[in-house]
């Protein structure tokens, strides 16, 4: 047996609910040492601390799947009727979260050759009356990954195509991350 075929990998599951919790069920049934990460506080410099303390107790980080939703966005509304505070917690900290948790996460897969993988409903591609936030940052998110998979494909010239499964859309997987850090030299806050 290799040293890589022996070596335990490892998952992060950001987000919280029901998904969360399956999706961590899920990849601990096919071999993975899961560990959820819930957000509370959306920055990069609480997801790095996070990323670096779980890479600490774990080994590395081999997979992160951002399944996270804001608790507003999936609550179904008239747009007329949000006020500015629930549009921007609704849609755009949706959107902040999967931002800061690609600028966090390079250094981590960088060093395992990870894989970000983003979980976003197929709502951002198609709508859903009554759900115009959560549509928004759905395709949101799935247009960040798209342009960070761009972007490394420049860089290594290795991308995975998305995969439509079910009710989910995975719209971004990675084997290798360069290893340099200026994929991020025009994003980082």
């Amino acid at each position: 047996m290799s040293i890589q075929a022996a070596r335990q990998r490892n998952a992060v599951v950001v987000g919280d609910g029901p998904l969360a919790a399956d999706l961590a069920d899920g990849l601990g049934s096919r071999g993975y040492r899961v560990a959820p990460l819930a957000v509370r506080e959306v920055s990069r410099a609480v997801f790095a601390d996070a990323f670096d303390r779980l890479a600490a107790e774990l080994g590395s980080l081999d997979l992160i799947v951002h399944s996270h939703a804001h608790p507003l966005a999936t609550r179904p509304g008239v747009v007329a009727d949000l006020a500015e505070r629930d549009w921007i917690d609704a849609c755009e900290s949706t959107v902040d979260a999967a931002y800061r948790v690609a600028q966090a996460a390079h250094a981590h897969l960088a060093a395992a050759h990870g894989r970000l993988v983003f979980l976003v409903p197929t709502i951002g591609l198609t709508g859903a009356a009554g759900y115009a936030p959560f549509a928004a940052a759905a395709e949101s998110v799935r247009s960040l990954a798209k342009g960070l998979a761009k972007r490394t494909v420049r860089q290594t010239g290795y991308f995975q195509e998305p995969h439509a499964r079910g009710r989910l859309h995975r719209v971004f997987s990675r084997s290798r991350w360069p290893k340099q850090d200026n994929m991020w030299h025009e994003i980082k806050t």
